[in-house]
């Protein structure tokens, strides 16, 4: 791996962590708002999910490459958002 790509996969690593650890606070913040926790069952399961994308982003690797593009996508919004990462995604990934 490059210096440049590496530099590119780190910084794409860093907007994830920082992306999801938002997804996470919105979905415990949605839950402690809730009147009915019921009415939430799938809650655990939108946490574990974002858990389990966040401890490999932490473990230095990247989600699997159907589960980077979703995320790319989902976050390609974000005035933080680098368009390059879709093209790493495409080109070496």
């Amino acid at each position: 791996m490059t210096g440049r790509l590496r530099q590119d996969v780190g910084a794409l690593r860093g907007f994830l962590e920082a992306r999801l650890m938002e997804d996470l606070a919105r979905i415990w913040a949605r839950d402690a708002v809730a009147v009915d926790p019921e009415r939430r069952p799938g809650m655990a399961a939108q946490v574990e999910v974002v858990d389990d994308l966040l401890r490999v982003v932490r473990s230095g690797g990247l989600p699997e490459r159907r589960e980077l593009r979703i995320l790319l996508h989902g976050y390609g919004g974000h005035p933080d958002f680098d368009p390059a990462w879709q093209a790493l995604l495409r080109d070496w990934l």
